[in-house]
């Protein structure tokens, strides 16, 4: 990556900036970011019902913070390469996840 090729201007933001440049990503790749994130959440929800994680606040609250950041590393890794590359490269993210899982 050059950061003088990126698809922003690297700099310190403000929140309405930084509010501007979610927007900006929603309308620029919304099927891109909606298939990362049922990519990262899918199988966790799913986990989830199998095991029928419901009634107990405490158990609830831990798994959540584990499953968490282990759900969203998928648009993470989307959001990184569609405001740093040109094209999102799915084969790149999915490469990108498993290095960093395994």
């Amino acid at each position: 990556m050059r950061p003088e090729s990126t698809a922003i201007r690297i700099r310190e933001r403000g929140f309405g900036e930084i509010l501007d440049l979610a927007f900006l990503a929603i309308r620029r790749h919304p099927i891109g970011l909606a298939v990362a994130l049922a990519a990262g959440a899918a199988p966790f929800a799913l986990l989830d019902h199998a095991l029928g994680i419901t009634g107990d606040l405490v158990l609830q609250s831990f798994v959540y913070a584990v499953e968490a950041p282990l759900a969203t590393a998928p648009l993470v890794l989307f959001l990184g390469e569609a405001m740093f590359v040109e094209n999102p490269s799915p084969l790149r993210i999915v490469r990108d996840l498993l290095r960093a899982t395994i």
